[in-house]
């Protein structure tokens, strides 16, 4: 077997060594290359990545202009020339077990993806381990899947299984014989678009009971997952993101595949309070008319108000939000987050 590990790296200059490290130190007897897509870096990225020319295969290619992590991605799978393919933010990193559990799962050759669990590592440096709330070891069968994406759609913030690309190995040979690809127009999101799409061709998917990636959760307020929110094309992006999921309804839970399924709208409704919830968080450091400019922005879908029929309030999730949404009072929105925000901080 072949490894290739892709990493999109934009201003990644502080931590990319760390990841390169995390490589070097847990790649152990398996033939494999590391590919760094540089975009858009306005820092010394292609030089730290160039410092390890001479302990690692590294490939290096810089582009001039911010790609986006799915555009970099494709242009690593190009490129790439492993039979097993891995995606490696480049603020993260694989842990010891992470090649052992590939090799030995790889070996079974029976699978078209491998998932493993993760650690999560929070700024204050707290650790704590997800399995993705599944504790099976061998190849997912189509009951385990149906229940799991049933759950999915209602929590997904739970079940991650489909999240990330990340703290994953697909067989290449799968990608190619699918033909598929990141979304390059989804600005976020794109790793679950690509991960459902995965999911319509029925792949093999194996789950071992490894800890195979670290995640770092950022406090850096330019960092991906906490700018979720903020994108004026956050909605367009959250429903170009599930339109896969019909299909996987279709595939996996045949008697709930149309446009009007409550799981598929629930889906979307949960992400776009979700979403919201990110950006509230950060409303102090608006202006109170960019507060209520960027929540009218949700609010204004209608596609989104329309889900929020089918939107079941889950356990420790919030009864307002779903109440302001279908009354559509931008207003309330901010006024629920200016509150909570001045209670955390002791103001009231």
């Amino acid at each position: 077997m072949f490894l290739s590990i892709i990493i999109p790296a934009c201003n990644s200059e502080p931590l990319l060594g760390r990841c390169l490290d995390s490589i070097k130190s847990n790649i152990g007897g398996i033939p494999f290359e590391v590919i760094v897509i540089a975009n858009g870096c306005l820092d010394l990225t292609v030089d730290v990545a160039s410092r390890y020319q001479n302990l690692l295969p590294i490939i290096i290619r810089e582009f001039a202009s911010a790609l986006g992590p799915a555009s970099a991605r494709n242009i690593g799978l190009t490129i790439s020339k492993g039979d097993w393919i891995a995606f490696l933010d480049a603020d993260d990193e694989l842990t010891p077990d992470s090649l052992p559990g590939l090799r030995s799962a790889a070996k079974a050759g029976d699978a078209d993806m491998i998932v493993g669990s993760y650690l999560k590592c929070l700024p204050n440096g707290t650790l704590t381990a997800s399995s993705h709330q599944t504790t099976t070891n061998g190849l997912l069968d189509e009951r385990f899947l149906s229940n799991y994406i049933r759950h999915y759609c209602l929590e997904p913030y739970k079940f991650t299984l489909l999240v990330h690309c990340w703290g994953k190995f697909y067989r290449r040979q799968f990608l190619s014989d699918i033909g598929l690809k990141f979304n390059d127009a989804l600005h976020q999101l794109e790793d679950v678009n690509f991960n459902l799409n995965l999911l319509t061709h029925k792949p093999r998917i194996l789950s071992i009971n490894s800890v195979i990636y670290k995640y770092y959760v950022s406090s850096n307020a330019g960092n991906l997952s906490s700018m979720s929110g903020d994108s004026p094309r956050a909605i367009d992006d959250i429903l170009t993101a599930y339109t896969p999921i019909l299909k996987v309804l279709e595939t996996y839970l045949p008697s709930q595949s149309n446009d009007d399924d409550p799981l598929h709208q629930h889906l979307v409704a949960t992400t776009a309070l979700l979403w919201l919830i990110r950006t509230g968080r950060k409303f102090s450091q608006l202006k109170w008319s960019d507060r209520v400019n960027v929540t009218r922005r949700y609010l204004s879908s209608k596609i989104v108000r329309n889900c929020m029929n089918s939107y079941k309030i889950m356990p420790g999730t919030s009864k307002l939000l779903p109440f302001f949404f279908k009354i559509n009072s931008p207003l309330l929105v901010v006024l629920f987050f200016s509150l909570k925000h001045n209670l955390t901080r002791g103001k009231i």
